[in-house]
């Protein structure tokens, strides 16, 4: 088993991460909306692929983060034992919209720090 953590800058170009294209177990996903305007949403997507914009079968609610504050999921072992199992890949994005996913954001973007672990499938 590795531990790894993938940091990222999303902006307006680019407001999503691929961040495995592969089972992954993710420990933590936490960062910052370094928008100064608007709020987003944080989408989680179970995927290989990037999903298309109107895409709705995000892993978990989406998660509102208003501008310019934190936010943070971390999945305990207690809770978790395997950490938040993604079979396919693990795809985040800010999106404008609660329910589907649409890039319409504003400049700033977000931060993105994800720790996942390689190579543990139960």
């Amino acid at each position: 088993m590795s531990v790894k953590t993938r940091t990222y800058r999303c902006t307006a170009d680019i407001v999503g991460a691929q961040v495995r294209a592969e089972y992954t177990n993710v420990r933590e996903i936490s960062g910052e909306n370094i928008s100064t305007v608007n709020d987003i949403f944080l989408q989680i997507f179970d995927s290989a692929t990037v999903p298309a914009n109107g895409a709705s079968d995000m892993v978990m609610t989406p998660m509102r983060v208003a501008a310019g504050k934190r936010f943070d999921l971390v999945f305990t072992r207690a809770e978790f034992p395997n950490g938040y199992v993604f079979e396919h890949g693990v795809y985040i994005c800010a999106s404008s919209t609660k329910y589907t996913k649409t890039l319409e954001i504003a400049p700033d973007g977000i931060d993105l720090q994800v720790l996942y672990e390689e190579n543990v499938q139960s």
